[in-house]
């Protein structure tokens, strides 16, 4: 199976860690992109995180471990 036929059918799972302004462009592009289910968003900001996951209809992780037990995969897009 090549790459692009298993993205068809099996989509790598992702979560987001930070809700942030750079949270949110890694949720916007993973919306967009085929390969990609946008699985779960984490953020220490509670009420960031709920609204967020609810804007790109996800789950809000309640917490890091949590959040990479939702997924395959992650993108960590917190302040240095």
């Amino acid at each position: 199976m090549t790459p692009s036929t298993n993205a068809q059918h099996n989509p790598l799972s992702l979560t987001v860690i930070g809700a942030g302004a750079m949270g949110l462009k890694h949720m916007r592009a993973a919306c967009t992109n085929p390969a990609i289910t946008l699985s779960a968003v984490f953020d220490r900001d509670e009420g960031r995180c709920k609204s967020t996951a609810e804007e790109f209809a996800c789950i809000a992780a309640t917490s890091l471990e949590n959040a990479c037990e939702l997924a395959e995969a992650a993108v960590v897009a917190t302040p240095t």
